[in-house]
């Protein structure tokens, strides 16, 4: 099986049309209108040329840094989940990736539960450095 029949067969990503994209632009946030509680704070948006295997790689690699997190796939969205016993609400990440071509995709992370520095922590040391 090739690594293109692999992608298809595990859909790690979700292709978006020209209205999705246009969306995604921060002067034209229609979130408050649909997604109470969603603060820009606890959802972050980033771009990369790297497919969708090697991303969801490279989230693989970030978990098992001091083993605190487990990767979990499904319907397109990699969740991880924080696994440490001395945290009250574990840290626990959503992460989507949008095809705009076939070479340049959108990176969406949200934070689902747990700590914000520790997610800010995760983001900005972790993951955006890893993907750019």
């Amino acid at each position: 099986m090739s690594v293109k029949d692999e992608e298809c067969s595990t859909k790690l990503y979700r292709s978006i049309n020209a209205f999705e994209f246009i969306s995604l632009s921060p002067g034209i946030d229609l979130s408050r209108l649909f997604e109470k509680g969603m603060s820009k704070r606890h959802h972050a948006r980033f771009s990369t040329k790297r497919p969708p295997s090697n991303v969801v790689s490279k989230l693989e690699e970030i978990a098992q840094i001091d083993g605190r997190f487990k990767v979990m796939k499904q319907n397109g969205i990699v969740r991880l989940e924080g696994i440490e016993t001395r945290i009250v609400e574990q840290l626990s990440i959503d992460i989507e990736i949008f095809e705009v071509t076939s070479s340049f995709y959108i990176v969406e992370v949200r934070k689902i539960a747990g700590d914000i520095l520790e997610y800010g922590k995760f983001l900005n040391q972790y993951l955006k450095p890893s993907l750019n």
